[in-house]
């Protein structure tokens, strides 16, 4: 049987997502040619992703709070993540083309965790958006692990990277708790010049365009200015997992910084640094 030659083995999860002080981390345990195998509908994948490597399919999984193991297939570079694998060695399946991994219990930080009946928030500075309860949402009112933040104070707006649902929002500080508006994307989750994966630092340029640190697809994306929803965006570089981003308003010059290499980057026009992503 295939679960006879299974090798498991620990990975430590060095660097996922920095911001600040904060650091993301998790230990997992990896099987090496299998997959999971599902005997009804509830344990397939909540989502699929595509990644260069199994590193990034564990750092997606690291991104989705509720993700409990993943699925890296190597011919094809998609990435399944699950989250109701309570049993996952007993639903193992030998495939050469795959390597599977689940969260080991009690190691992911911060850690996940609910709160009782008796907790309450306490807070002396003022909500001007999202959720008091601190809960995420998808609505333009709400907020799901925002990240990177500008404030364009001639006009006292707030633009907001909103990680966890894939947009860019703005709204105004002045009519706080407002509803925002999208400026670029919302679409979902892919690397392709209409959609972002996990953004994180934004910037404007002196002509009021927007940039975007695409964290999840390793590029650096432009927006023109009054741009919204339905607006693509220009792919100005590639920078592994990159996370923060500032521009030089004189020159219009990209200072990029990246996790993965451990290093800022200085773009003009178009670069490339670190790995190239699959793209459609």
């Amino acid at each position: 049987m295939a679960s006879g030659r299974i090798c498991l083995w620990l990975l430590f999860m060095i660097i996922a997502q920095v911001v600040g002080y904060d650091t993301q981390s998790m230990m997992m345990s990896l099987v090496v040619d299998t997959k999971f195998q599902c005997a009804n509908t509830t344990c397939l994948p909540f989502t699929s992703v595509i990644t260069t490597d199994i590193r990034n399919c564990q750092l997606a999984c690291l991104g989705e709070s509720q993700c409990t193991a993943a699925t890296f297939h190597r011919s094809t570079s998609n990435c399944e993540l699950f989250d109701n694998m309570l049993n996952q060695h007993g639903n193992m399946l030998g495939d050469v083309d795959a390597i599977s991994m689940h969260v080991i219990s009690g190691t992911r930080f911060p850690s996940v965790c609910s709160l009782s009946s008796q907790s309450s928030w306490s807070q002396n500075a003022t909500t001007i958006f999202g959720s008091q309860a601190g809960t995420s949402g998808s609505t333009l009112s709400l907020l799901s692990s925002p990240i990177g933040m500008y404030y364009d104070g001639s006009n006292n707006m707030l633009f907001v990277a909103d990680n966890g649902n894939q947009r860019i929002l703005q709204f105004s500080i002045n009519n706080s708790p407002s509803v925002a508006t999208v400026i670029a994307e919302g679409n979902g989750i892919d690397c392709n010049m209409s959609q972002l994966y996990r953004p994180n630092g934004i910037d404007f340029d002196s002509s009021g365009r927007l940039y975007v640190a695409d964290f999840g697809c390793g590029q650096v994306l432009r927006f023109p200015s009054n741009s919204n929803s339905t607006t693509s965006g220009t792919l100005l570089g590639v920078v592994a997992q990159a996370v923060l981003i500032s521009i030089n308003q004189l020159t219009n010059d990209t200072y990029v910084a990246s996790t993965n290499d451990n290093a800022v980057y200085k773009g003009s026009g178009s670069f490339s640094m670190g790995y190239t992503p699959p793209r459609d």
